[in-house]
């Protein structure tokens, strides 16, 4: 792979009160990456979410945490890349996963949204063919949904928290090394490798 993407987007919930939750690790990590950029994350209501621009290693893109609430994150993301022009294939999107392991990372491109309702909505908008930034929280269970939607919206254990933690700054140094060599299998194996550890 001889380029990267154009836009990296982190789903979450927007409120205070979801910002600790599990389901928002995609939040996180972009929180995380504006701030070792030096850059601030602001509110574009036409373009439906918070946006900054940043240069890493001589490439421009976008970072993004659409607005509202994460089911609802297709729509927001088609009126951004409507407005630059990007295909699907220049976006990776960051988001939580409860068929990882806490803290275990995955990067992915296509496939479906096995379940996550944020994943559904984007490719509902904009079909499945998008690179996936996968971060591991585990699960309570299997088949009860309440029991899952109620996980998945509240704060994280703090041993979880610590794990959770720790991969989102994975996260971001497997996004630097990405953008830097330009490389996704290289940045695939760093990230599998490392959130084994």
């Amino acid at each position: 792979m001889d380029t990267v993407p154009k836009i990296i987007i982190g789903l979450g919930n927007n409120g205070d009160k979801y910002l600790p939750t599990r389901h928002n690790i995609g939040f996180w990590v972009i929180d995380f990456l504006a701030n070792t950029q030096s850059v601030a994350l602001k509110e574009n209501i036409k373009l439906g979410g918070f946006i900054a621009e940043l240069e890493l290693f001589s490439h421009n893109i976008r970072i993004m945490k659409p607005s509202g609430f994460i089911n609802g994150s297709g729509l927001k993301i088609k009126q951004i890349s409507d407005f630059y022009k990007l295909e699907s294939t220049d976006m990776l999107v960051i988001h939580d996963d409860i068929d990882l392991e806490v803290g275990k990372c995955k990067l992915t491109f296509g496939g479906s949204s096995g379940g996550h309702n944020g994943l559904k909505d984007i490719i509902a908008h904009h079909g499945k063919d998008f690179f996936r930034l996968k971060i591991g929280i585990g699960r309570p269970g299997f088949g009860d949904y309440d029991a899952i939607t109620n996980y998945v919206l509240n704060k994280p254990s703090p041993e979880d928290q610590e794990k959770l933690l720790k991969s989102v700054e994975l996260s971001v140094r497997m996004i630097e090394l990405l953008f830097n060599k330009k490389n996704i299998e290289l940045a695939r194996t760093f990230l599998h490798t490392e959130s084994k550890l």
